[in-house]
């Protein structure tokens, strides 16, 4: 079957409409494609900029509440010291309802009676130190935890 040439220029029109609607139908494809590519980077780049804000948020109150709590151990830390500086380490007289403590004529001061009448001052301000500090990690948690709440991280 030979092909007429009468044949193909009257199909001209109907190929030629053939190949203008699948350049249209692949443009508008590939319009819509990328529309929806820039949707998705803009997207994901808001949702990196929050991440970003709530990190630094986080990190902000991290150190602020660090900070506070390393100032206020700093102060345990001098008033410690100053403690230290000011006391001696004498037996500080523990009172038993067993045992009777005397008053030494020497010295004016009170003394222990019996084998465990007497506690050390410097283990005592160690001790009193050692629970303060705990009292300050438990408030500088507290302070944390209130401040992630009040800002809903």
């Amino acid at each position: 079957m030979p092909l007429n040439l009468s044949m193909l220029l009257r199909a001209m029109p109907a190929i030629l409409a053939a190949i203008i609607t699948a350049l249209m139908s692949y443009g508008l494809h590939d319009w819509s494609r990328l529309r929806a590519e820039q949707a998705h980077r803009n997207e994901l780049t808001a949702l990196a900029d929050s991440m970003v804000a709530q990190c630094e948020g986080a990190q902000k109150t991290t150190s602020e509440v660090s900070n506070e709590f390393q100032g206020r151990l700093d102060r345990l830390n001098r008033q410690l010291a100053d403690a230290r500086r000011m006391r001696s380490s004498a037996c500080v007289p523990v009172r038993d309802s067993g045992t009777a403590a005397g008053r030494n004529a020497a010295t004016g001061h009170q003394q222990p009676a019996g084998q465990n009448a007497g506690a050390d001052r410097g283990a005592l301000i160690e001790l009193a130190g050692e629970a303060e500090r705990y009292r300050l990690q438990l408030i500088g948690c507290q302070d944390f935890v209130r401040r992630v709440q009040r800002t809903g991280k």
